[in-house]
């Protein structure tokens, strides 16, 4: 993931495979799961560098939610 600079924190772009399964576990569980979807093994490895507060404020973005639902209609054949 890329790095930035913002203040004193550095800021971790999210990877096409964070999303993914950071999508893939609120479609298993649930908005509001974080806990559940990082310890989920299906979603560990993809979402390692990330914790509870990452994930809630990815949500948060509200473009993101859009996102979600567009990656919901274009996967669900996955999830059948």
């Amino acid at each position: 993931a890329k790095l930035e600079h913002k203040g004193k924190r550095m800021r971790h772009f999210w990877t096409f495979g964070e999303e993914d399964a950071f999508m893939r576990g609120i479609r298993k569980y649930g908005y509001g799961q974080w806990r559940a979807i990082l310890d989920d093994p299906l979603f560990a490895n993809d979402l390692a560098y990330r914790d509870n507060v990452n994930l809630k404020d990815k949500w948060k973005t509200a473009s993101f939610q859009k996102t979600f639902d567009a990656w919901q209609k274009t996967n669900e054949e996955r999830f059948v």
